[in-house]
């Protein structure tokens, strides 16, 4: 029971979080609107856990908890693979305007002394 308590609670202040984050356009609605969705399923599971075995049985899988574990985890793997590629690029980009900027710069100042 408190572990509903705690979960539900979570899950209601990040959803009043992400309507005043929306409001204030500070984030996309697409990014509000996965993640008000992805909450208000997680209130559902919590308050009414059997309604994940009909899916997981549907999928193979014995128990409604372990569906919804092996799903959470494919999703976070597949974000951090996105992040990480995410991430490479501007990495990329940033060395490419540095290398840029610091060769303007050098022929900048070698036709100063000239």
């Amino acid at each position: 029971m408190i572990f509903q308590i705690l979960v539900i609670s979570y899950a209601v202040l990040t959803i009043l979080n992400a309507v005043f984050r929306r409001q204030k356009f500070q984030i996309t609605f697409w990014f509000f609107a996965s993640l008000v969705l992805s909450h208000l399923g997680i209130i559902v599971i919590t308050l009414f856990p059997n309604v994940t075995y009909p899916i997981a049985h549907f999928f193979g899988i014995g128990r409604g908890a372990d569906f919804v574990l092996y799903t959470a985890v494919i999703i976070i793997l597949r974000i951090l693979f996105y992040l990480y590629s995410q991430n490479r690029r501007l990495e990329q980009q940033l060395t490419h305007i540095v290398r840029h900027l610091a060769l303007t710069e050098k022929e900048g100042n070698h036709s100063k002394r000239s």
